[in-house]
């Protein structure tokens, strides 16, 4: 089996171990499609010896032979339960120890005292609040959002519309953080459509405003 047909690839790994695997090999002669017909039925069935014998002879094979299977299949059974049990005991058991740096002894600290902090907070707070007037005039200066310097510096200080569900929808004892960061420092976005709707906007906004009538 190739991985240009596409499968998943976990799927592949399995199924290549089964026909692979030093420890497992059904068909030590013949061609390589003879081991992946036995590694499919050791895949699906869970139980080659039982299904290839009944497949050959027609009838189910002795007591001692089932007994065998059902052991090495229980064993693997239980084996995963373990594994998957020991993986979230110790996702929880580690959780509190890890080192955040929003939260906690670990998290980041302002390089100055409380006191030059919040005279800090309390000018920027005072430098973007704005009056009926300008804020009017921003709306105007910043229609042509793309091609206004001025919309780029005040997004970062506002909740935009794009951003207006990720800041509602946070939860009380969710981390702020993130969300801080993708409003004053966001990432530039690019991709094929928006490029080519960057490189056609102004043909689409004349050919909507001759088929409405109305001069943009």
């Amino acid at each position: 089996m190739e991985q240009t047909q596409r499968k998943p690839y976990t799927w592949l790994e399995q199924f290549n171990a089964i026909i692979a695997k030093l420890c497992i090999n059904y068909c030590k002669k013949r061609s390589y499609k003879s081991r992946c017909a036995a590694a499919v039925v050791s895949f699906n069935t869970k139980r080659p010896m039982y299904e290839a014998y009944k497949q050959l002879v027609g009838r189910s094979p002795g007591a001692f032979a089932k007994r065998i299977e059902m052991r090495n299949k229980q064993r693997i059974l239980k084996r995963r339960h373990n594994e998957t049990k020991f993986a979230q005991k110790g996702s929880l058991l580690f959780y509190h120890l890890k080192k955040t740096k929003d939260y906690g002894t670990y998290c980041n600290k302002p390089d100055m005292s409380p006191e030059e902090y919040n005279i800090a907070q309390d000018v920027y707070l005072k430098d973007i609040r704005l009056t009926e007037d300008e804020i009017r005039n921003i709306e105007q200066n910043t229609r042509v959002q793309r091609k206004s310097d001025l919309w780029f510096s005040e997004r970062r200080k506002i909740v935009t519309a794009s951003k207006f569900y990720d800041v509602c929808s946070k939860l009380p004892y969710t981390s702020r953080a993130s969300l801080v960061q993708s409003i004053i420092r966001p990432k530039h976005f690019s991709a094929a459509a928006t490029e080519y709707g960057v490189t056609h906007e102004e043909e689409a906004i004349r050919t909507l405003s001759q088929a409405v009538g109305k001069k943009n």
